[in-house]
């Protein structure tokens, strides 16, 4: 049984791939024309003047552009453009693909480097709330193409009110006290921050963090002494709140963004990432990523 399930997994895994290129294909067809009708309206312009573009950076070290044009995202994990948007640049992922954050929209995911150019020196973005907000032009503060996402990346300044641990290589260490400055929310219950005293980015859980009176609350209290134990209490809970499933076969990681695992072992599904397939976190290793649906089932409670 195992055998087959294996087989079965494989011949899913071969069809996604198959999936995956075609739209690889398809996206690189469309960005060819797009740069085709853009390079033609060029040159139909009359006494246009050249916009000399440098590539700026914040003071974070992000580098800025602009997008030439309209890219509507095809699959999940896709960023969506609008012409004339500002993106931060997260990461080249190598094939003309990057990874960066829509200012306008504060929406994150990949996009075809091909649709944008690097922005005017003019046009900045601050990196935490420290630096001075932008003024929105009326076209962006209009953005009717603007799609909402699960993760917001409203940035805000809090304090830790609990310490917290890193059991987790995303997990993000901090004391209690210490300035976090959240730069993206993940779900209901978790944020991405970065700890202002030691540099760090990572996840924190909700609960741990909240304004300097909470903390002055607690330590009146004196509950922020115990911060650490009570830290431990709502990880729990949030575990158990979870989608948590257990490995009903063991499953080999042949693929880098593939999730190996023992039988038996404890799986926090994060996602759902087709009808075959999840990403997810194996609580006993740490590691995440996806794997057949059927090779896990809900844990009882």
């Amino acid at each position: 049984r195992e055998k087959a399930e294996r087989e079965k997994a494989e011949r899913e895994k071969a069809e996604r791939e198959e999936r995956e290129q075609t739209e690889r294909e398809k996206r690189e067809r469309t960005e060819r024309e797009e740069r085709e009708k853009a390079e033609q309206e060029a040159s139909g312009a009359k006494g246009a003047e050249p916009v000399e573009l440098s590539p700026i950076a914040t003071s974070g070290g992000e580098e800025l552009y602009v997008s030439l044009f309209d890219y509507p995202g095809e699959q999940d994990g896709d960023l969506a453009l609008t012409e004339g948007c500002t993106i931060v640049k997260l990461e080249d992922l190598g094939d003309n693909w990057w990874t960066g954050r829509c200012v306008e929209t504060g929406q994150t995911g990949m996009f075809p480097a091909t649709y944008v150019e690097s922005a005017p020196a003019k046009k900045d973005v601050p990196p935490s709330s420290d630096a001075a907000p932008i003024e929105a032009t009326p076209a962006e503060t209009a953005a009717p193409n603007a799609m909402p996402t699960a993760a917001s990346s409203k940035i805000e300044t809090k304090v830790a009110l609990y310490s917290f641990g890193q059991d987790d290589p995303e997990d993000l260490q901090v004391e209690t006290g210490d300035t976090i400055v959240v730069t993206e929310t993940v779900d209901d219950d978790w944020v991405r921050a970065r700890n202002e005293k030691s540099g760090a980015e990572g996840l924190i859980p909700k609960n741990f963090i909240g304004t300097p009176e909470e903390l002055a609350a607690l330590e009146e209290e004196g509950d922020a002494e115990d911060g650490h134990d009570a830290g431990e209490d709502v990880v729990e809970e949030q575990k158990h709140d979870a989608n948590l499933y257990s490995a009903v076969f063991a499953f080999s990681a042949d693929n880098e963004d593939d999730l190996g695992f023992e039988e038996n072992d404890d799986i926090i599904v994060i996602r759902d990432e087709d009808e075959n397939w999840f990403f997810g976190r194996n609580v006993r290793t740490g590691q995440e990523g996806i794997f057949p649906k059927t090779y896990v089932e809900p844990k009882s409670s």
